[in-house]
């Protein structure tokens, strides 16, 4: 009677293997399932995470785009404007016994300068004085023996085939006394280049992040956000001294960049 309890059941059901507790041999099916996964998922993630690099790009897009999945590049354009505008410092130097004289003399002569630069070009709205100082002089003893006024003006001149012509004519007036300061070239309306240039910048844009969606296997979708950054440095000339008298003084005014930074946010489907 023992024998035949122990080998059989008279349900059919397969027979409980001795000494394991009920439910055992579920809780280690369902054990050995969820390892199973999980070696699956990591064979999974090291096959295709190889050879990405655009974390910092991409966003949610690895094998195709999910939802709130965006890419973000940084595009440039630039385009090369010739100047129509110059702008320079000159300076008038006296010296003389006082201080008043020293004024009087140098206030004479700087008349002289402006009037030279309105006959050569220069409206009397482009001269700006940019300083003006009255110093004493001193000898080794600390005794001052005379006094130097130094007046400086700032010429802007939208003409530029004259402005040596109103350099040259300000040095035959003012002589050895005259400084001629750093002389900068620009253009004064950059609205036509600065439209080419932002155009050139977001096509820019556009192709780099079409390859990048290319790249993770989505399509590239709406502009979510766009930054832009403008440059446009000034052609600068060094400082000069005293002005000789040579026939004429050659400027070159060159061409001037402009140049349209941006950053593009876009939508990737």
């Amino acid at each position: 009677m023992e024998d035949h309890a122990t080998n059989s059941d008279e349900s059919g059901r397969t027979p409980r293997a001795r000494g394991v507790p009920p439910g055992s041999l579920l809780s280690l099916a369902t054990a050995l399932l969820a390892v199973g996964v999980a070696l699956g998922g990591f064979a999974l993630g090291r096959a295709g995470g190889s050879g990405r690099g655009r974390e910092a790009t991409l966003t949610a897009a690895s094998t195709g785009a999910s939802p709130g999945a965006t890419v973000t590049v940084s595009g440039s354009g630039r385009v090369e404007g010739r100047p129509d505008t110059v702008s320079f410092q000159v300076g008038l130097s006296t010296t003389a016994a006082t201080a008043t004289a020293a004024l009087s003399e140098n206030n004479v002569k700087m008349r002289a300068l402006e009037a030279s630069l309105a006959r050569n070009g220069v409206a009397y709205s482009g001269m700006q004085t940019a300083g003006l100082s009255v110093n004493p002089n001193t000898n080794n003893e600390g005794v001052v023996t005379g006094f130097t006024v130094s007046d400086v003006l700032q010429v802007t001149m939208h003409d530029i085939a004259r402005a040596g012509s109103a350099i040259q004519a300000a040095a035959d007036v003012a002589g050895n006394g005259l400084q001629l300061y750093g002389i900068n070239f620009s253009i004064s309306d950059q609205t036509g280049l600065l439209a080419t240039a932002r155009a050139k910048a977001m096509e820019d844009a556009r192709l780099q992040a079409s390859e990048l969606a290319r790249a993770a296997g989505a399509s590239l979708g709406e502009v979510l956000r766009v930054t832009t950054h403008t440059s446009s440095p000034a052609v600068v000339y060094p400082t000069f001294g005293a002005v000789a008298s040579p026939a004429s003084v050659p400027l070159q005014r060159g061409s001037q960049p402009v140049s349209v930074h941006v950053t593009v946010t876009y939508r990737l489907n």
